[in-house]
């Protein structure tokens, strides 16, 4: 019983790691798309000019807002608006 459980405990504990380790992945390559002059460091312009390209790329209601559903339903499915950003080659960072 006992060593069930141990196992539970590091098979839940390598599942969150992994799924962090795949968060900060798609982290690292978001910020690299947005390093659209290759130095390897995002500006303040080139953050603002990404993240001011994916708001007019998303489905807005009739009061200029983005409804946090359709993010999961539109914006993510393939062809939605994170398919719309191709990743960059690495430039040896």
């Amino acid at each position: 019983m006992r060593s069930t459980i141990k196992a539970a405990l590091v098979a839940g504990l390598l599942v969150s790691a992994a799924a962090l380790a795949a968060d900060e992945m798609k982290m690292g390559e978001m910020m690299r798309s947005m390093d659209t002059n290759g130095d390897g460091m995002v500006s303040k312009a080139e953050f603002t000019r990404h993240h001011e390209a994916m708001w007019k790329k998303m489905k807005k209601g009739a009061n200029g807002m983005v409804d946090l559903k359709s993010l999961d339903n539109d914006h993510m499915a393939p062809g939605g608006m994170t398919n719309d950003h191709p990743m960059p080659e690495k430039k040896g960072y």
